[in-house]
Order: structure tokens, then sequence, then C-alpha cells
């Protein structure tokens, strides 16, 4: 009766789809037969599972959640629970845990799920009694989506008392999340450094997506003569064709972008932890750079960058405070900057161009033209997944890739765990019934082929193009570098793509020209919008590496040719 409630309560606060891998009964997949309003998509790997949740929640703007069994059900998850803290999105896992006196006594499947999951989740719970269920499952959402977002883990075991039927189901589930302002003292030293900056920069990274600040951060930029620079999991923010936009940060940026970040003297950094990836370890800010942090949670300031000025508190909610402190005070002449912002932007319209047109329509496909083609074909609104391996990169650089209007991403963080963005891109499209395109490497992709019938099956609309060449490549040109060779980073053998989609009454396009390319991904989209999920097969090499990546790691060695 416990998962009975939990299913009424799903449905009563209006999640309307659950992912996971029932167990042996007494679970919430048993349970959400007698809710059918609730759709529980059985995946095929519990690993799968959490990132098709993480997904459904990034396109839905809530929650994802996850329900598995407990033992090897919960450990298989754990993978994806790091990612998922990693990217600080809300995840709710529901866990079947075995009678509570069966631990430490051999009892099947026993496990201390909390201690299991600690690293990787904000809130860990065992239900021992039926009446904490209606706290427990409001605490579990609430702190899922308030403070730094990030999954969250319930367990409901075997053996609990009788529950009293007579409780309503909690209703409320899904409420929005807090949103707080900064110190008043603090956004007033912010606006004095806006006030005296020269050459003021703006990095917005996936908090400042998750708030929806695009429409302030956009008015904050404009008023300091700003460029904006963004995160990979932060794109989306803004509309890319803004005039302001000058590149995705880190590893994934042309040279004219990177030099102009290099240049400014203040950055304003909403919603980013300041990882590695995006700083270029650390090296971007330099030291003598002023630095204002604006994270909703206190406890993620200063953590990269100790001096930074720190302001915690809602991205949207700050920005608005910032261009209320500035209002009306005179600030400095930024035409030389705004200048030099605007023909980096042409430099890098150039560099984009010089990438993605070195082929023709009848020419073999490169990696570089893929993603260009992907967002030329599925076009404004579009959901775009993507892996991060060597030549996935290509669509992380901008404006090589700029997303059509209204696009969503859902992009690794910095785990970059191989699949995630694959399998979450089946969750997106199971909750959003819209069209999604995923751009993977053949090794990341083969994490996710057990739940390409569970694709089929829940008519996920999701089209997997599929960068074939027969390997790991990043790691085979970090092997090469340090001249070990394709150490397992080649396959000897590879599945058979064609055959296993076929197999499954997948539609499998295979291109080798890039008008074949562009007939392809069309096709494909039709096919999405019947609810099909579709493979596009392109073969690549490791010859053509992302530049940001070759400044950043420098050139392969000889065996990453071979």
């Amino acid at each position: 009766m416990s998962w009975r409630y939990v299913a009424a309560s799903l449905a009563a606060s209006g999640v309307r789809t659950v992912f996971g891998l029932p167990g042996d009964g007494g679970d919430l997949f048993e349970a959400l037969t007698h809710d059918p309003v609730v759709t529980a998509v059985a995946a095929r790997d519990q690993r799968n599972a959490a990132f098709m949740a993480w997904g459904a929640g990034l396109a839905a703007g809530q929650p994802g959640v996850c329900a598995v069994s407990g033992g090897p059900g919960l450990t298989n998850a754990l993978t994806a629970l790091l990612e998922v803290c990693s990217a600080s999105a809300p995840l709710v896992v529901l866990v079947a845990g075995s009678h509570l006196t069966w631990r430490q006594r051999g009892g099947f499947q026993a496990l201390d799920h909390g201690l299991a999951a600690r690293p990787f989740t904000k809130w860990q719970f065992t239900v021992t009694d039926p009446v904490q269920l209606p706290w427990a499952l409001r605490r579990a959402f609430y702190l899922s989506v308030n403070g730094r977002p990030g999954p969250v883990l319930l367990e409901i075991p075997d053996g609990l008392p009788a529950f009293a039927s007579d409780v309503a189901p909690v209703a409320t589930l899904l409420a929005p999340a807090l949103r707080t302002q900064a110190d008043p003292a603090q956004v007033g030293r912010a606006a004095e450094l806006c006030r005296r900056a020269r050459r003021p920069a703006l990095l917005l990274g996936g908090g400042a997506r998750r708030s929806g600040a695009g429409a302030e951060l956009v008015a904050l930029a404009e008023r300091l003569s700003a460029p904006i620079f963004v995160t990979a999991s932060g794109r989306g923010v803004i509309d890319e064709s803004h005039p302001a936009m000058a590149g995705v940060a880190g590893i994934y940026q042309f040279e004219a972008s990177e030099r102009l970040l290099d240049q400014a003297d203040l950055l304003l950094v909403f919603g980013s932890k300041l990882e590695e990836t995006a700083t270029l370890s650390w090296t971007l800010p330099r030291a003598e750079v002023d630095l204002i942090q604006v994270d909703i949670d206190p406890e993620g300031l200063g953590t990269s960058y100790p001096d930074a000025l720190g302001l915690a508190g809602d991205c949207t909610l700050v920005a608005r405070q910032l261009l209320g402190a500035l209002a009306g005070a005179a600030e400095p002449d930024r035409s030389e900057w705004s200048g030099l912002a605007a023909r980096v932007r042409r430099r890098l319209a150039d560099d984009a161009a010089g990438w993605s047109q070195a082929s023709g329509g009848s020419d073999p496909i490169t990696a570089p033209a893929v993603a260009p083609a992907v967002a030329g074909v599925f076009g404004p609104g579009m959901i775009l997944a993507q892996e991060n391996g060597l030549q996935d990169m290509w669509g992380f650089h901008y404006p090589l890739l700029t997303l059509p209007p209204g696009s969503r991403v859902i992009a690794p963080a910095e785990q970059t765990a191989m699949g995630c963005s694959a399998a979450a891109a089946l969750g997106a499209a199971a909750v959003t019934h819209q069209p999604v395109a995923c751009i993977t490497g053949d090794g990341a992709f083969q994490f996710i082929l057990a739940d390409l019938a569970t694709a089929v099956t829940h008519r996920m609309g999701v089209t997997f193009v599929v960068l074939e060449n027969g390997g790991y490549g990043w790691v085979r040109y970090r092997q090469g570098q340090s001249g070990s060779g394709p150490a397992g980073s080649a396959f000897a053998v590879s599945p058979d793509l064609a055959s296993i989609g076929g197999a499954l009454g997948m539609p499998v396009f295979s291109p080798t020209c890039r008008t074949e390319l562009t007939q392809a991904l069309s096709q494909a989209l039709e096919q999405n919008r019947k609810g099909s999920p579709v493979l596009v097969r392109v073969h690549v090499t490791d010859e053509e590496i992302p530049p940001g990546v070759l400044r950043a790691y420098g050139p392969p060695g000889p065996a990453a040719r071979g």
C-alpha cells in the first residue's frame, strides 16, 4: 500500500512519466498499474533509465523520476547519479529496498542504499514507518530543486506496516523552486566593479539557463557593452543569433573567441561552477581579472576562484538587482571594446564557414559538417543531445553550430559518462513528444544499445546521428600523444548498427556525402514525427580535430592516426 500511495501522489502532482526497471513485485511499477495517468517506462538498464529521467526532467523543466529495485538495481544507476549530480539537475530516485531486518544477514539484495548513494545525492532517506511517506515525498522533491538542484534518494523498504487508506495523496510535489536575491551590499560592490570596467564580459552556465535568465542577462550585456560567452550546459539561455553572443567557453572555442575572453578586465559569471573544461584548466579568467560569480548555492561560490566576489541568489533576480543598481550611473566609453567584439564575431563567422563549407554537397561527409546539417534540418525549437567524444565536440564550437531559436541542449557535465546524453535524449522525447536529435560517437552509442528496444516500444522520436570511427576517438587521441598507441581504444569488432536497427524496426540511413546527409536527416525527422527512433550512420576519421581541443591539448601523436 505504500507504493500505491506514492503512485497516487505522483499522479495527483502532475508527474506523467517514470523511468526505471521493475523488481520482483511490490514496487512502483506494480503500483502504477492502478494509476494509468502516469506512464511507467521500463528500461533494459537502470543506468540508462536514470539518464532518461534526467533528460525528461531537463525537457519538462521539473525533477525527473526514476524507480529502481534495491541492491544491484541501485548500484547500476550510480554512474548516472554521479553525472546528474555534476550537472546540478533535479532527479528523484525511488528505491524499492529489501526488508530492513535482512541487512547484514545475507538478505537478498540487501544494502544500505543511502550510504551507497551518499556521494552522488543531496539527500538520502529510508522510510521506516508509512506515516513518514507524505513528509518524505515532499522533502525529496523540495530538496531536488531548491538550493543547488541535484539527485535525491528515497528508499521504501519491503515489510512496512499497512498504510492508512484515508490519507490524501500529496498533490504539490512539483512546486516551483524558491528564488532568492543576493545581499544588496554585495550587489552594490558588484555594480561598482561593473561601472569601472572597460572590457566586461559575461559567462553563462547551466544555472542561468535553468533560471530562465536570458532576457535579463541580454539586457545586462547590452548595458555593459559586454560580449556573452556560455558554457556547454548553458547553451540555449540566450538566442545565439544575438550580436552579443561570442562563443562557447573553454575547449570549445575558436581562437578568436578565446582571445576576446582573455582580454576582458571583468568577468560576470552566472550559474557556472567554473569547472576545468570551461576555464581551460582554470587559466581563464586570468588572476588579475575582476570576477563576479552568481550562484544559487552559497557553497558553490569561490570554489574554483576564491577571490571572486560572490553573489548568492537566483540568476534572474540577481541580474535584475544589478540592472537596478546600474540604472542612471555614468559608465566609461566602451566603444573600442564593443568594436573589437564585433570584429571577433565576424572572424568567428568566417572561421565557421571555412570549416562547414570545406566540402561540397557531393563530397564525403566531414565531422565539422554534421552539427550544422542537423540544426539546419531540425530547426527552431529542436532538442539537441550531445555526447562529448573527439568528433562530437565539433558541435560545441560556436558559430559552427549556431542553435536555432528556442532550442534546448542536453550536454554532459564534467564527468562526461559515455552514453549519458544519448540515453537522456530518449527521456526528452518521451515527455515532450517532440523530435530530438542526438549526435554521438559509436563508442558512446553502444552504451544504450539495449534500450533501443525501449525507444521503439515507447515511440521515442529520436534521431541518433552516430559518428563511426571504429573506437574511442578521444582516448585514441590522448594515447597517441603519450606514444602508447591505440591501447584498447580501437574496436577489433564493431556491431552492425544497420542490422540491429533493422531488426528492431528502426529506419537506418547511411549517407556518404553531404547531400545525402541532408536528405537522410529530413527523412529521419519525418519518421520522428511518427514516433519512430532513427539511426543515421556517418563514417568519420580522427584527422580533423576541433581547434579548441588542439589549442588546449596539442597535436595528436602518430599513433593516434593509426
